[in-house]
């Protein structure tokens, strides 16, 4: 029993979780400026989950821009930044 115990905290001590990414372009739609402003907002919310986050569909209009993963151990860190970042610098791997 021991043994399963000690086991089963190295593994999840070097255990890594990927993580999706999503960017969107939101517009707030109760905003009272005659012009509402939009603003790309990157997040780890699915669609379904930002939305419902932000009030819903009519409180918010959310458009799905672009998403990828970041890869290996990404707690406490930063999102890592979209791949087309590297492509447009001209870093390939």
């Amino acid at each position: 029993m021991k043994l399963l115990i000690c086991l089963t905290l190295l593994l999840s001590s070097i255990s890594s979780a990927d993580v999706r990414v999503y960017q969107y372009l939101v517009l707030n739609t109760v905003e009272t400026t005659p012009n509402p402003t939009e603003q790309i907002v990157t997040s780890t919310l699915n669609p379904i989950a930002f939305m419902a986050y932000h009030g819903g569909e009519k409180i918010v209009n959310v458009d799905l821009l672009r998403t990828w993963m970041c890869f290996g151990h990404t707690g406490s860190k930063k999102l890592c930044p979209p791949p087309m970042s590297k492509l447009d610098a001209g870093v390939l791997p």
